[in-house]
């Protein structure tokens, strides 16, 4: 109740609109929102975390695994985006790959179906206004989910060590791709031009974000990956058929890894 005030309002319209009379239906909808004053919140501490909620009627483990990212306006922002289209993803219910499901990723996404290690597994990425938080979600069958932590960190550990232009370069081209997609229907672009006035003070032009993911680099990448997510406490939620549930230490020990053997 205290935080909707008129300070933390964003109004964004897209389309053929007169700005007057935006201004007009917004002094008249939206007159009973208080003015007040912005709420001043505490910094955030982040700190690694488990919860395990068990309940083996469900049959699969519903997890989330992540570490902590870069905030909205901090340059790194753009190179996580970068690891999380490098990532990929897999979907074994989807009928587009040659054996079982859609994969997208760049370097043995297959495994996950060939190892039987989960039935999906998707990347996510959530930046806010002081920090983010970046991980992937997966869904699978008891037995297998320390192998599947373990192939989710040794991807990551991949990024770090060895991330390769190629990588980059298909990240980018799906990362505008994606930039697109969002600006095709209005509620993607006041959606955009929202998040964007509240986090940056501005909105930024689409040629402007083009050239910023033009910039992206692979050794970009590898000095994010290594500042967020090298040697860090994750964070991890399990809800489901999740009797084999990792110890957190044992989670934590995945984040560490000297190298890694070419491969």
């Amino acid at each position: 109740r205290d935080s909707t005030i008129g300070e933390n309002l964003c109004l964004a319209v897209v389309g053929d609109v007169e700005h007057a009379e935006v201004m007009e239906a917004a002094e008249k909808h939206l007159q009973s929102i208080p003015a007040g004053k912005s709420v001043e919140f505490l910094p955030i501490r982040y700190s690694g975390s488990h919860v395990n909620v068990r309940d083996d009627d469900m049959g699969l483990c519903y997890t989330a695994i992540g570490f902590e990212a870069p905030a909205y306006g901090n340059a790194d922002s753009l190179a996580m985006e970068a690891v999380r289209h490098i990532c990929g993803q897999y979907d074994r219910s989807c009928g587009a790959d040659a054996r079982h499901g859609l994969v997208r990723a760049a370097y043995d996404a297959h495994q996950w179906d060939y190892n039987v290690y989960a039935y999906c597994f998707k990347p996510f990425a959530f930046y806010y206004g002081t920090a983010g938080l970046f991980g992937t979600y997966i869904i699978s069958h008891n037995p297998s989910q320390e192998a599947s932590f373990s192939y989710v960190s040794q991807d990551w550990h991949r990024i770090r060590h060895r991330c390769r232009e190629a990588d980059v370069d298909r990240a980018k081209c799906e990362m505008k791709a994606e930039l697109a997609l969002n600006t095709e229907s209005t509620s993607g672009q006041v959606e955009l031009m929202g998040k964007q006035l509240m986090t940056l003070g501005r909105a930024i032009p689409l040629h402007e974000m083009d050239q910023r993911i033009d910039n992206l680099h692979a050794d970009f990448v590898r000095t994010a990956m290594d500042e967020y997510f090298y040697d860090t406490d994750p964070v991890y939620a399990e809800m489901g058929h999740c009797e084999t549930e990792l110890d957190y230490h044992v989670v934590r020990r995945m984040m560490y890894l000297p190298d890694l053997p070419d491969q």
